[in-house]
């Protein structure tokens, strides 16, 4: 379920109510005091938005009242767009009767008693609207006092100490030497005599599936023992038509027309790999169905002798069936595919954190600390990436304690540990950030 960021709206919410030319348009007392009042209704519920924000993610009383703030708080922002529309529509008007007064040397007061009129009616109507918005908002006032929110402040892009790194820093890749050496034995061995083979690597999101793909695809040997190598980043939609112009683009370098037939896309692509021994990676794969396999296979049987398909997915189905229809690769020492990829020793996670996070404590207790958090990790590198990132703008004797102690890492238990590692992230974006990521 999404998560509600109100912080930044209601920010700009108050800055329009502080900003003092949007009460020239008011023509009677009635209309200033009705935004005083509201500016001072929304400024204390505004103060403990961020404590909220972060409490929604355990406490369902405070995600409904949110919902139900947020609502009317877009209910307080289209009215005060009405608001500047209406200020800017005056601004116009006196201008242009400005320049009237100025040719005639004369003012129609029929046309200033009319205008005057209508300036009465749009401030009595506008305080009826404030009013009734304002009471809607102090019930809420009220409710948010079951909630025991604290007040806080957004500080924590002023606070984030920022450090000169080069523009394109290398990807940090640790503790995954003995799989790259178990996926390349994988992809050299050609003794099966298959045509096609599939090498599956399985693994939840944030083990490094793609990452150790990578390391594969790029290497040396890989450049020198086949022929053609493409990779295609597939996720949900299998698409074949789509598939094989991807491939078809990547081994001519350049696009395809958009509007090529299927049987032409076959005709251009099987022409292109005929004989020769290729390399697909097929990244991020959720297909199940043997259908799409089958279908996807049949384009691929032109190769040469050892071709190879690497797949990451996170489903073992989608290895099973992939190896089923295109045979799974084989090798002297290696047995029972699909690879399985694990998660980081603790020792490894350690070391990544390290490299990450660019601290290294000073005092055993601390270390201590640092590797009960990477225990919440439970080994999975991109969580422990983000959790360096976070712990490394903060002081490891003050800050680490506090937190190995949110509430946030106990609210996933049982699930994929990178969930809890992205409530952290985001929590600890500044409040104009969190909309980003909010959908």
């Amino acid at each position: 379920m999404a998560s509600i960021v109100l912080s930044p709206i209601v920010t700009q919410i108050v800055e329009k109510l502080s900003d003092l030319a949007l009460h020239h348009i008011s023509l009677f007392c009635t209309l200033q005091t009705e935004l005083q009042n509201l500016k001072v209704t929304v400024s204390a519920i505004h103060a403990v938005l961020l404590d909220a924000e972060e409490q929604q993610f355990h406490n369902r009383q405070v995600k409904d009242w949110l919902e139900k703030l947020s609502e009317v708080m877009y209910d307080v922002d289209d009215l005060l767009d009405d608001f500047a529309t209406e200020a800017a529509l005056k601004k116009l008007a006196a201008a242009a009767e400005d320049d009237y007064v100025e040719r005639r040397k004369t003012t129609c007061w029929s046309t200033t008693v009319c205008s005057s009129s209508k300036q009465l009616m749009y401030g009595y109507r506008m305080a009826r609207e404030i009013r009734a918005i304002r009471e809607k908002l102090e019930l809420l006032s009220k409710d948010k006092d079951n909630f025991h929110l604290e007040v806080r402040v957004d500080d924590d892009l002023a606070s984030l100490p920022f450090r000169e790194t080069d523009s394109c820093p290398p990807t940090i890749v640790v503790g995954r030497k003995d799989d790259h050496s178990k996926i390349v034995e994988l992809l050299l061995d050609f003794e099966s005599g298959d045509n096609i083979s599939v090498v599956p690597i399985v693994g939840i999101g944030g083990l490094g599936k793609t990452t150790l793909a990578q390391l594969a695809f790029d290497d040396e040997r890989m450049i020198e023992s086949f022929e053609i190598k493409v990779w295609v980043y597939v996720s949900q939609n299998f698409d074949i038509k789509a598939i094989l112009a991807k491939m078809l683009e990547s081994i001519n370098r350049k696009s395809q027309p958009a509007d090529l037939a299927l049987d032409v896309l076959k005709v251009l692509f099987q022409d292109k790999i005929r004989g020769k021994r290729f390399l697909f990676v097929l990244d991020d794969v959720w297909e199940e169905n043997e259908g799409s396999w089958e279908a996807l296979g049949k384009y691929l049987t032109v190769g040469a002798p050892g071709s190879k398909v690497l797949v990451t997915t996170r489903s073992r189905l989608v290895a099973e069936v992939s190896s089923k229809i295109l045979k799974p690769a084989t090798s002297t020492s290696l047995v029972g595919l699909p690879y399985f990829l694990e998660g980081l020793e603790l020792d490894e996670a350690w070391n990544l954190m390290v490299k990450k996070a660019g601290v290294v404590p000073q005092s055993s207790n601390v270390e201590s600390i640092a590797r009960e958090i990477l225990g919440k990790c439970c080994g999975v590198p991109l969580a422990v990436n983000m959790v360096a990132g976070l712990l490394s703008s903060t002081d490891p004797e003050t800050e680490w304690p506090l937190f190995l102690q949110k509430e946030l890492w106990t609210i996933s238990e049982g699930e994929n540990p990178i969930m809890s590692a992205l409530r952290l992230s985001f929590n600890h974006l500044p409040a104009h950030l969190k909309r980003c990521f909010a959908y």
